[in-house]
């Protein structure tokens, strides 16, 4: 045997051998839940992508509240978010809404928006403000997003009648510091490991966005409850 042909098997073993160290990986992170002993509440976000969601199946996968996407900005929105929420209410879980915020859209505009498709609803748990860069190549200065900021959070929490949790990644929160700038309950992302980059602790962890459920399209995202005082 030729050291070419040699190398070629060795190559060849090494792909298949990669590919199947991957495939593991990837069933591993559809499955993988932070352990319940130290995070006993856990959950899930879902969207427009995971289609009709069979509501009654996630209690048995081992949802306990599910939040929904509901606004994007100050145009768009999550078509599913009024049915969804119609039907965790049905099924007597516990679900809150998601307003993906845009840097480049006017506060006002964008809690129009979400106050066009979330109705008030005092069943329902704080809303989510999701901030990040997405959607924006622009990036004003600090004052001008802490300034935006607070006239987006009075106006939505005037309809709502509750307060949001912000939840900024870590791009977004090393830019601006939201969590050190406004007195509200904060939630962090970081995929399969509890991150620390927020001033002050999470109430919330989106601990992956790999996760599948029965009963759902698409992958989700995982959330856990801090179980702390």
């Amino acid at each position: 045997m030729t050291v070419s042909r040699r190398a070629r098997r060795w190559a060849i073993v090494l792909v298949v051998l990669l590919g199947a160290a991957l495939a593991a990986a990837y069933v591993y992170a559809r499955q993988w839940r932070p352990d319940r002993a130290a995070y006993p509440v856990q959950g899930a976000t879902l969207g427009a992508a995971n289609g009709d969601i069979a509501m009654g199946r996630l209690h048995a996968a081992g949802v306990d509240f599910a939040y929904f996407d509901a606004s994007d900005g100050a145009r768009f929105h999550d078509a599913n978010y009024d049915a969804n929420r119609a039907k965790a209410r049905a099924a007597g879980m516990r679900y809150g809404a998601v307003h993906h915020y845009e840097l480049c859209a006017m506060a006002s505009e964008q809690a129009a928006n979400f106050a066009r498709y979330v109705p008030r609803d005092q069943g329902m748990l704080p809303p989510i403000l999701r901030l990040d860069f997405a959607g924006c190549a622009r990036r004003p200065t600090r004052a001008l997003v802490l300034s935006e900021l607070t006239t987006f959070l009075a106006q939505v929490e005037a309809h709502a009648g509750l307060p949001m949790m912000l939840m900024p990644d870590a791009d977004f929160e090393e830019a601006y510091h939201i969590s050190a700038a406004f007195e509200r309950s904060v939630g962090v992302i970081g995929d399969f490991r509890e991150p620390d980059y927020a001033a002050r602790h999470w109430a919330l962890w989106q601990a992956s966005d790999w996760a599948r459920l029965d009963g759902v399209d698409g992958a989700v995202r995982w959330n856990v409850v801090y179980p702390g005082p």
